[in-house]
């Protein structure tokens, strides 16, 4: 019958087990509930009818309410929009200084000229054309005073980052502006912290009446809807709000790799600019050790000659001042590339370093 029970938990079950007057220590309370909200519209409490499912039990609430719903196979999207458009029927039915008035005490107890005109904005706006602030506090409000009502208190924090909101539309405001079909109810109500006093006695006997028997109990069903759709609303709020938080990070996180990536570029290029440059002084150590072997090849051609001259000494003693005079300047050609050999040698030893 597809009534959306799966995603309430334990605690929030309780609201619907106690409206339904279903014990949770019974056998399959769960299912037992979804029979009960397929048969509440039902006359006779569906003695003689099929089991009603969701889209049905919506379209039936619509009809009773003269609200027309888009054609549609998605329960969610049927559901918002009648639960939006049930706000607003009721909200229209107040004249206009009676909604003036419903503003300004919203306001006067404590929502932001912003949430009071998000709400205010959605007795006149379409279920698609409205997000945000607006559906979520009426959602969350429709909970809380249907929950509350029913003397159950549930954490709504554990759904939601807005538990600021929460708090706040929950108290004797989240009566005043809960989506269900009872606003009308508190008409002429003045003392608006005794509007729970008002709305329990409302709630009791419900099936009490003449009327629920013959055509179904439209009271408790719009209850049973708004608590639905209105968690529902914010649950899918919740999980979009971490959704997009999620997105922030991941945009945050590609934000610091393109930083990382730019920085590993920047390094990469003065690596490749360093190679360069190492690359360079390989070939000047290449360069020196061709010159050192050069002038080594130089020194034994010398060191030849040298010894050539020594031969012709004892042979030519008469030339010896002469080839003793070449022979120092050998010599002298001989230190002064020692020197630089020396030299070479130790720019050498520091190019290796």
């Amino acid at each position: 019958m597809n009534y959306p029970l799966e995603m309430l938990s334990r605690e929030e079950l309780k609201v619907l087990f106690k409206l339904f007057e279903i014990k949770p220590s019974e056998k399959e309370p769960v299912a037992s509930l979804e029979r009960k909200l397929s048969k509440v519209l039902s006359p006779v409490k569906g003695f003689f009818n099929d089991p009603m499912d969701y889209l049905k039990f919506m379209d039936k609430i619509a009809e009773q309410n003269n609200i027309y719903l888009s054609a549609t196979d998605s329960a969610y999207e049927k559901e918002s929009e009648l639960f939006v458009s049930l706000y607003q029927t009721n909200f229209q039915q107040l004249s206009v200084d009676e909604q003036k008035e419903f503003l300004v005490h919203l306001e006067n107890k404590g929502l932001s000229k912003d949430q009071v005109a998000s709400l205010a904005a959605l007795s006149t706006l379409g279920a698609a054309q409205i997000s945000g602030m607006g559906i979520y506090l009426l959602a969350s409000s429709s909970v809380g005073a249907i929950s509350a009502a029913l003397n159950i208190t549930l954490a709504f924090s554990v759904y939601t980052t807005m538990s600021s909101v929460i708090s706040t539309v929950i108290g004797p405001i989240g009566f005043a502006i809960a989506a269900i079909p009872l606003i009308r109810a508190y008409k002429g109500v003045r003392n608006w912290p005794d509007i729970r006093d008002k709305s329990i006695d409302i709630y009791k006997g419900l099936e009490s009446t003449f009327k629920n028997v013959l055509i179904g109990n439209f009271t408790k069903a719009e209850m049973a809807f708004n608590y639905l759709a209105g968690l529902r609303i914010m649950k899918v709020t919740e999980i979009e709000n971490q959704i997009k938080e999620l997105k922030n990070e991941i945009n945050v996180v590609d934000i610091k790799q393109n930083d990382l990536n730019s920085s590993i570029h920047t390094i990469e290029a003065d690596i490749s600019e360093l190679d360069s440059m190492i690359d360079g002084k390989d070939r000047d150590i290449e360069d020196l050790k061709s010159k050192i072997n050069r002038l080594r090849e130089e020194i034994d051609t010398i060191e030849t000659s040298k010894r050539k001259l020594k031969d012709q000494q004892s042979n030519n003693r008469a030339q010896v001042s002469k080839v003793h005079a070449k022979r120092l300047d050998f010599s002298s050609l001989s230190s002064e590339s020692e020197l630089k050999i020396e030299q070479k040698e130790k720019e050498l030893k520091n190019l290796k370093k």
